[in-house]
């Protein structure tokens, strides 16, 4: 059996290309959804202004959707945080392989097999599919041959153990969202980071370096004091 499990609270608009591109390797498809985000405030000091925060997406309505895809199951899932989510979910649905996937990452290519833990690089999209962020150290999807009391921190990597790096690059469109959801993910970032012990977002991010993007903007980095780590955008080949 060959389960890909997405974990989504926002982008169902990325979602669908996301399980097109697995479809066929996936024998089941396990959607996650998270219905209460991590920050689960109704408003936000935004620079300056008191800002309601509004999901842009209709959950109920995407579910549904979900559910007429052929191979799909949609679960409720609610955390109170992050950590440890994926190797709970990876435990939960175990079979012979677990593909773990967020709605933003695409295999532009079949998904490779392995005998014990695999892992893609990204190469990051921006704004659209004209242009990316240099690549980074960041990790995608992870796959799991025969997974068994499984830990994790933040991401779906194991806490412990040796995993494999592939040469081959997956898509991540996730910094390509709609303006109202890139929107609603920053206000996000800004409420959760803090007591979620990640990294603070630059409070002017998605205005002056997302939304205002032109091809000689620099310092792209959504991270307070780390901004220089991403130079600019530059043009796929």
């Amino acid at each position: 059996m060959k389960t890909v499990v997405y974990r989504i609270h926002y982008g169902f608009e990325a979602i669908y290309q996301s399980i097109e591109s697995i479809h066929s390797w996936a024998d089941r498809i396990v959607v996650a959804v998270s219905k209460i985000p991590w920050y689960n405030e109704k408003t936000i000091n935004y620079l300056g202004n008191v800002v309601e925060i509004v999901h842009p997406e209709n959950i109920d309505e995407e579910i549904e959707k979900l559910k007429k895809i052929p191979k799909v199951e949609v679960v409720i899932e609610e955390y109170k945080t992050q950590k440890r989510q994926w190797g709970y979910l990876i435990n939960k649905y175990a079979s012979e392989y677990v593909l773990a996937m967020d709605a933003d990452m695409i295999f532009p290519f079949e998904v490779e097999e392995t005998d014990s833990i695999l892992t893609w690089k990204q190469i990051e999209f921006w704004k659209n599919k004209n242009w990316r962020i240099p690549l980074r150290n960041r990790r995608g999807p992870v796959l799991y041959k025969n997974p068994s009391n499984i830990n994790t921190r933040f991401g779906a990597l194991p806490t412990h153990g040796i995993y494999k790096v592939s040469n081959k690059l997956v898509h991540n469109i996730g910094l390509c969202y709609s303006e109202p959801l890139m929107l609603y993910k920053h206000l996000l970032a800004m409420g959760f980071s803090k007591p979620q012990y990640e990294s603070i977002p630059n409070e002017r991010w998605y205005v002056d370096k997302w939304l205002n993007w032109t091809p000689e903007t620099e310092n792209l980095g959504i991270s307070l004091g780390d901004e220089h780590k991403i130079k600019r955008a530059i043009q796929v080949e």
